[in-house]
């Protein structure tokens, strides 16, 4: 699978000793310094990631070959965080 270098650079915002009390937290620290012109791109990376092809637990292991140090441990979770990841980026573009 091709990862945008966009996403990925969401996915490096994700760090441990991040410190978020709520998901939509986690949202906003993920989307620190990405730039208007690069959500398009991980946006349709989201849509491509979201829309069927994949299991929730394929998704999750997508999830584990990121270079995030936040975990989760069941796909369920990986599809939440994708999906606001996705309505936040989608707002903003």
């Amino acid at each position: 699978m091709d990862i945008p270098d966009e996403f990925k650079k969401v996915c490096r915002n994700l760090v441990q000793g991040l410190e978020v009390s709520s998901a939509q937290d986690l949202i906003q620290a993920s989307l620190v310094g990405i730039e208007p012109h690069e959500r398009p791109t991980i946006k349709a990376f989201l849509d491509e990631l979201l829309g069927g092809r994949h299991s929730d637990d394929q998704l999750k292991e997508i999830w584990w070959s990121m270079p995030s140090d936040i975990v989760f441990h069941e796909g369920k979770g990986v599809v939440t965080f994708l999906s606001m990841l996705r309505d936040e980026v989608e707002k903003a573009a």
